[in-house]
């Protein structure tokens, strides 16, 4: 059958969610748009949320940009459609009725409510790739209340298919989040709730949502620690002030910081940096992010003076150990291929903590660290499962409202 016949009608859950796939199958089947979709996506660019606003604008562009292949329906009758209950959506209504309407054969929704009304009125779900399925590192439900019993009442059962050492995050109707449980393969347990102290640090970094949280726990818990998001997002920040909470309460001696020295994409080269290699290398952005961290050049000279923090070019691991009482962190880990990533990797002892953070999906700074070569992806991708591994991707920048707001300038 030529699938180009075809009709699918695309919502707004999928428009925002995955707005490429609309240039995935513009080809294979005539694709037809609610007008409330429309609607709904210009409503969302005035959202307080920022991440909506951008996956709202991106998802309106792609729209414009196949407007002459694609068909916009602009009927908003529900017609036909009684669920016979008081309580329900009327635009989930007029994109069921849209696509019998126009005798569509798919419907494309990642809501699960819209897909099951279609599928009620024969019209079936497309089954494309949804990237809300990607692994985050958690698992956000908003359960019935039978789920919920069966969760506490009978911990080791895996009844969301979760994988070892990932969270379950729990939110009530109002979409607030009730608890954050993790998997660990056996049974859910509660995760670390406990404030992390230093002299350094002090007690005042405490988690700014539930997404820190997990960071912290799966720090504390697990021997490696896979940590992505935006910038501001509290990657960096995390990560040493949990690192310096473990050596402070004696559980490791020392920080070892593999970098790789890979200047920000389209900035132009200062040329030679004078000094010996430990100045070059706090004169880079290994030495800003310290600072910026721990205080001052002061605190982190002090820890080196302690040999509580060591530098170590990823060029120079080659050959070295990280020992069973020392902590491996890199910063910036975007910025690496796999064989590096490898290399480093396999520097750890048994009994090592592992701490990498970065931001693989925006802030690469090299064409040849980019998409399925990435080191940080591609180390996820192989660890996630096992018992010793946690991955982590924060979901909100809290550096200020101007760091949340130019997010949108990625688009």
């Amino acid at each position: 059958m030529d699938t180009k016949l075809q009709k699918v009608v695309i919502d707004t859950s999928a428009l925002m969610q995955a707005p490429e796939t609309v240039e995935k199958i513009i080809n294979f089947y005539n694709v037809i748009i609610p007008i409330v979709a429309i609607q709904e996506l210009d409503n969302l660019k005035e959202n307080i949320d920022v991440s909506k606003r951008i996956k709202a604008m991106k998802a309106l562009r792609v729209v414009n940009k196949y407007k002459d292949n694609l068909s916009i329906d602009l009927r908003t009758d529900v017609d036909g459609i009684d669920w016979n209950v008081t309580n329900h959506s009327q635009n989930d209504d007029i994109i069921i009725n849209c696509a019998l309407n126009n005798k569509a054969e798919y419907i494309l929704t990642y809501d699960i409510s819209v897909e099951i009304k279609a599928k009620s009125k024969g019209v079936n779900q497309l089954n494309i790739y949804n990237p809300e399925n990607v692994y985050k590192g958690f698992y956000e439900v908003s359960p019935s209340d039978a789920e919920l019993a069966n969760v506490y009442e009978n911990p080791s059962e895996n009844i969301f298919g979760l994988i070892p050492n990932q969270y379950l995050v729990i939110k009530n109707p109002n979409g607030d989040t009730a608890d954050i449980l993790k998997w660990n393969g056996q049974k859910h347990l509660n995760i670390y709730n406990k404030t992390i102290k230093s002299s350094i640090f002090g007690d005042k970094i405490r988690p700014k949502d539930i997404y820190q949280k997990c960071v912290i726990d799966s720090i504390i818990s697990n021997m490696v620690t896979f940590i992505s998001g935006k910038q501001g997002s509290g990657k960096s920040l995390l990560a040493l002030a949990t690192a310096m909470h473990l050596i402070e309460s004696g559980k490791y001696d020392r920080i070892v910081m593999l970098f790789n020295p890979v200047k920000v994409r389209g900035v132009a080269e200062m040329g030679y940096y004078g000094g010996s290699q430990l100045e070059k290398t706090l004169a880079q952005f290994v030495g800003n992010m310290l600072y910026t961290k721990i205080g001052d050049a002061v605190g982190v000279q002090s820890l080196m003076a302690r040999d509580q923090l060591r530098l170590v070019s990823m060029a120079d691991c080659r050959g070295m150990e990280i020992r069973d009482n020392e902590i491996l962190f890199i910063s910036e880990a975007q910025n690496t291929n796999s064989d590096i990533m490898q290399l480093c990797l396999s520097r750890v002892a048994d009994g090592s903590k592992v701490i990498i953070e970065g931001d693989y999906q925006t802030q690469v700074d090299r064409n040849d660290f980019s998409g399925e070569s990435n080191g940080m992806k591609k180390a996820i991708d192989c660890l996630k499962g096992s018992d010793i591994f946690g991955y982590v991707e924060l979901q909100n920048v809290w550096r200020s409202k101007l760091a949340n707001l130019v997010q949108a300038m990625s688009i």
